[in-house]
């Protein structure tokens, strides 16, 4: 059985503190102020954009396989292939944010991206997106 759902951005959002995940710059840091404006403006623009639904519906197997394997997009060997395997039960699940939130990500620009300033506290975050820590963490 199909169900359709809606949900308002409230549901959705998750607290600041959460969504940066222990990586804040300490309330004295200069930072501090432009991080959490950063935080606040995109949590402003997502409560007045967004507009979730989705749907979700249980599938059986030979209905995954159809819709899995679709046009052809998908890898041929993926780990999903092995845990649907042992699924107990399987469904579709999609969710939509809305059209302004969609048109919001396409009117994206990277020219104005790399005219802004970035907040990065006291440590460059290097390590957390795979680049070693041998820097200890300063900045130059």
């Amino acid at each position: 059985m199909r169900t359709f759902f809606e949900a308002t951005p409230h549901e959705l959002l998750t607290t600041a503190e959460t969504a940066i995940g222990g990586l804040e710059p300490r309330k004295n840091s200069p930072t501090a102020p432009q991080v959490r404006s950063m935080i606040d403006d995109a949590h402003g623009l997502f409560t007045e954009t967004a507009k979730p639904r989705g749907v979700y519906q249980p599938i059986t197997l030979a209905e995954f396989e159809q819709v899995y394997r679709g046009e052809g997009g998908n890898d041929d060997d993926t780990p999903l292939e092995h845990v649907v395997e042992d699924a107990v039960s399987l469904a579709l699940f999609a969710v939509t944010l809305g059209e302004e939130v969609s048109q919001h990500i396409s009117d994206f620009d990277a020219a104005r991206l790399q005219q802004r300033s970035i907040a990065i506290g006291e440590h460059c975050f290097g390590c957390t997106a795979g680049a070693g820590s041998s820097c200890g963490g300063a900045t130059t």
